[in-house]
């Protein structure tokens, strides 16, 4: 039991801060918060979808030609309005949940002389997700490339007739619409995630130089330290986002452009594989605390071990040993029994805190908007039949 109080968390949020929840703050309300995460959800989707959905109407888009793409077929743009922008906002509370239960698990794992520390530590993340200045710096950014890089700019080349005016470079009122206000949100949603992952990375680093108690003998066999895997596997959900509107992408690409899914075989399984393994790296900073725990376990294990054994042989081999109180109560075969099956999570400790089964869930978590890629180069009944053929026929 600890003798400092832990860190005071009211008010504590990773999420409730920032310039968007501000500029949100409208919708949310200050009622239901799940209430007002949907509500902003469906109003963020409403202003960007609806009117570049009349604007699309407005200008006749509709009559395009077999080189051009018009709104309502343009599943890519869909996917970033209607699916990504509102679920980067409906995620936050898994986000919140598994982050606020990370910082008061670690809490009751800090030793007393550097409880007040910690409690420092607490306050600073509080400043760091209140802060308007990422989110401000990542709006000045998005803008500061549109006008960088303005001359080769994608949607001059994506033939969205939409979007812009004929073969020209000239934006149509769609265009405008969509590149200064529908794409910045979306952009300072995701830059808004890549800061709260910077934050907890920020913490990681911090928690993993306290004199952790470590508890060797846990069944997790990472030494109690499995429930820092929950932030990493909730910042994996935030990928689905991003992951839809790129496979939207591709297959805008595969449907109107006549491209082969192999040509991006190699990119996004790289992607697929490769941003996961990024959201859990941080985690390899706890191998350190690990392997010094169980450095001294094992010899904390072996020499009560030992001691165990030694009176075990008195007792039973010599039948010398003294007739007073022995180790575990009685040197018999069943506390030889105990003592040994005690040691072995010492010896299966792990030296990684990274959970294999978190991370393969982040792997699937992460493929799975690609999944319906496979179907523009595989018929449902070919791969049906083809599995049929693996199963059975080897």
């Amino acid at each position: 039991m600890k003798d400092n109080e832990s860190a005071d968390y009211s008010g504590f949020s990773l999420v409730s801060g920032g310039l968007i929840y501000s500029l949100t703050s409208v919708f949310r309300g200050k009622g239901d918060e799940k209430k007002g995460r949907i509500r902003t959800a469906i109003v963020l989707a409403a202003i960007t979808w609806v009117p570049l959905c009349i604007i699309a109407l407005f200008e006749g888009t509709l009559k395009d030609s077999s080189q051009t793409i018009n709104f309502f077929e343009d599943f890519a743009m869909h996917t970033r309005l209607i699916f990504a922008v509102p679920f980067l906002i409906l995620i936050e509370n898994i986000v919140e949940s598994a982050f606020l239960g990370y910082v008061k698990n670690s809490d009751s794992i800090i030793p007393n002389t550097q409880q007040d520390a910690f409690n420092r530590l607490v306050k600073k993340l509080d400043v760091l997700t209140n802060s308007y200045i990422p989110e401000i710096l990542g709006l000045v950014l998005i803008y500061g490339l549109i006008y960088i890089d303005w001359g080769s700019l994608p949607v001059f080349s994506s033939g969205r007739n939409y979007l812009i005016q004929g073969n020209s470079k000239t934006l149509s009122i769609g265009g405008w619409y969509y590149l200064f206000f529908c794409s910045p949100i979306f952009q300072l949603l995701i830059f808004r995630w890549i800061w709260r992952w910077i934050i907890w990375v920020y913490s990681i680093i911090r928690i993993s130089q306290f004199s952790l108690h470590v508890d060797s003998l846990h069944a997790d066999r990472m030494g109690g330290l499995e429930y820092l895997n929950s932030v990493p596997m909730a910042f994996v959900f935030c990928l689905v986002a991003p992951s839809a509107y790129l496979a939207a992408f591709v297959g805008i690409d595969i449907v109107y452009h006549g491209a082969l899914l192999t040509k991006y075989l190699v990119p996004l399984s790289m992607y697929v594989i490769f941003l996961p393994v990024l959201i859990f790296t941080p985690l390899l900073l706890f191998t350190p605390v690990l392997m010094k725990a169980r450095f001294y376990s094992v010899q904390d294990f072996g020499n009560l071990i030992r001691r165990h054994n030694r009176t075990y042989k008195e007792v039973w081999i010599n039948g010398d040993g003294e007739k007073g109180e022995k180790l575990l109560g009685s040197a018999d075969h069943s506390s030889l029994a105990d003592i040994n099956t005690g040691y072995a999570p010492v010896k299966e400790m792990q030296l990684i805190s990274v959970g294999l089964k978190q991370l393969l869930l982040g792997f699937a978590v992460n493929v799975l908007p690609f999944v319906p890629l496979v179907f523009t180069y595989y018929s449902a009944s070919n791969l049906y039949h083809d599995l049929l053929k693996f199963v059975f026929h080897g």
